[in-house]
This record gives C-alpha cells, structure tokens and sequence, in this order.
C-alpha cells in the first residue's frame, strides 16, 4: 500500500503539472500523454500482483483499463474529429463506471491497487473534460478548480498530515462523483443555458464532498 501512496504522489504533481502545460500551450492532449506514461508505470511496477489474479490482471482492473482506454482514445479524438464523434466513447467510460466495484466483489478481486485505478480514471476523466471545455471557451476558467479537485485534495493531505487518517465520505459521494462526469457530457450536445446550471450544481456538490472528506479527517 505504501509503494501505491508514492505513486499516487508523484502521479498528482506529474498531473497538475502536466495540466498547467495544457494551459499555457492550450493542448489538453498533454494531459493524455502524461497520464498514458504515468498509468503504464503504474501497471509496470504492479505487474507482479497482477499476474496473482486470473485472468491476469482480473475482471475489475480490465474493466478500470478499458475505461481509461476510451477515455484516451476519446479526447485524442476530440480535437482530429468533430466533438461529437468523441461523445461515445466518454458515454461508455461514464456508463461502466462502477462495474469494476461489482466485479472485484463477485470474483473477490478487491485490492488497494484496483481502487486507485478506479479513482485516479475518474479523476483524468474530470479533469481531462474539464480542461478542454475550458480552452474551447464552453465554461468559464472555475471549471478548472473542481476538474483538479482530486490532485489538490491529494497535496492538501500531505501538507496536513492526513494521508493516515479515515475518512467521513458524504452518503452520496459516489454519486455525486458520478453526477459530475455526466455533467461534463453536457457541452457535447447541449446549449449553455442548459448544461452551464447542471455543471454548477455538480461542481458545488463535488466542492461540498470533498470538504467534508477533509474536515472529517482532523477529528480521527
């Protein structure tokens, strides 16, 4: 677990660093790059307990690889194709979110290693869709805020000494959490004045959840 943490790490400052790039060149596929390098060397140094789990690798985390695949293979179309050629493929990543969860716990697959793989895919995905609908001029730059919440949350906790303490998740965090990349599908088809409020209300309820993560640490 301790080797999972340090990757985690490294991975949040590699990812924020690699979203400010995107930023000053406007190029969100610098985030595609580094998370494609920063995810195989995930893979690479856990390929031993990997290969513990049959199929190799098990169902969840093949589940976790496809969805991060779509991602990737999604936004690298976004800016080749038309943007609503891309639709699909985050629709997919979007409806299979969760399936790992229910796979790991069928085929007692659960492991610290699937878990962040789930996590750290949902947190490309919002930060990815984030960043682009931000340099299309779709959604203001506060966009960018809630798309990089995870990384900031994950700095926040080693400034605070907080990565040992358990946490008090809100009752829907998943949902919410679930909530937020629908949103973010939103400006693929829809006008402003329809997906701007679903995305500010999803954006304040990911704000809210995070922070009662947080807060709850201080009291264990």
């Amino acid at each position: 677990m301790e080797d999972i943490k340090k990757w985690n790490f490294a991975h949040t400052l590699w990812m924020l660093s690699a979203g400010a790039a995107s930023l000053f060149f406007g190029e969100v596929n610098i985030l595609s790059v580094a998370v494609f390098i920063s995810f195989c060397l995930y893979i690479y140094l856990h390929k031993t307990l990997l290969s513990t789990f049959s199929p190799y690798g098990g169902y969840a985390n093949r589940v976790s690889l496809f969805r991060w695949l779509l991602i990737l293979l999604g936004g690298g179309m976004l800016t080749q194709w038309k943007v609503v050629y891309s639709f699909p493929f985050f629709l997919i990543a979007l409806f299979l979110d969760g399936l790992d969860g229910y796979l790991a716990r069928k085929y007692d697959q659960a492991s610290d290693f699937g878990a962040y793989f789930d996590m750290e895919t949902d947190a490309f995905y919002v930060a990815f869709l984030s960043t682009f609908w931000v340099l299309e001029g779709r959604v203001g730059a506060w966009l960018l805020f809630v798309g990089f919440l995870r990384y900031l949350y994950v700095i926040a906790l080693k400034i605070f000494r907080l990565e040992g303490k358990k946490e008090k998740s809100t009752r829907f965090a998943k949902t919410i959490a679930v909530v937020m990349m629908a949103t973010l599908l939103g400006p693929f088809l829809l006008p402003d004045f329809l997906y701007l409020p679903a995305i500010i209300i999803a954006a304040l309820m990911t704000v809210y959840s995070f922070g009662v993560s947080f807060v709850s640490r201080f009291g264990e």
